[in-house]
């Protein structure tokens, strides 16, 4: 019954943070990474915080911690920016996944409309489709901003129609985009 008070902040996102399987409990899990000073277990101790702990502040300082010692590395860029956004900071998921590189436009484009910033959204949604005009999410993001804002989504649409023809000379009529 929300849907039409809901439908101007985009669609619901997947977010998979169900728990980790463990073989014992959080405690004995957490007690046996804590010791270990390398990224991956860094990351794994936040991940047991949040997904099975559901603690966010003691999640988000190993998330912060995975980052200081590997600040480039893409999985912890990414896993940072996907749990912020599914907290509802995107403020804090957007340096994260800028930092990514190719791979997270769509979440970007996300976090970019959550705080309003339509131009920056739909430069990434520019870059989603440049790289794959037929994505099912970049296709869904276009028509949101279409009935938001015509015109910048009419001239985004335009360019995502000319990456299609340039890929094969043709658009597959099951796949057009109406708005």
């Amino acid at each position: 019954p929300y849907a039409f008070g809901l439908k101007q902040f985009g669609e619901g996102s997947d977010y998979d943070i169900a728990a980790l399987p463990l073989n014992t409990s959080i405690a004995k899990a957490l007690a046996e990474l804590e010791d270990r000073k390398d990224t991956v277990s860094t990351l794994r101790r936040a991940e047991i915080w949040l997904r099975n702990a559901f603690v966010f502040p003691q999640a988000y300082a190993a998330y912060e911690q995975a980052q200081r010692r590997s600040p480039k590395d893409p999985l912890v860029l990414q896993t940072l920016g996907e749990r912020a956004m599914y907290l509802g900071f995107p403020e804090v998921a957007i340096p994260a996944l800028e930092g990514v590189g190719r791979g997270v436009e769509i979440p970007l484009v996300a976090a970019y409309n959550d705080i309003q910033d339509t131009p920056s959204a739909l430069k990434w949604l520019k870059r989603a489709l440049k790289e794959n005009p037929y994505d099912d999410r970049a296709l869904r993001w276009l028509v949101h901003f279409a009935q938001n804002d015509e015109s910048a989504a009419q001239d985004l649409l335009m360019t995502s129609l000319s990456y299609k023809k340039a890929g094969d000379g043709s658009l597959p009529s099951s796949r057009a985009v109406v708005l």
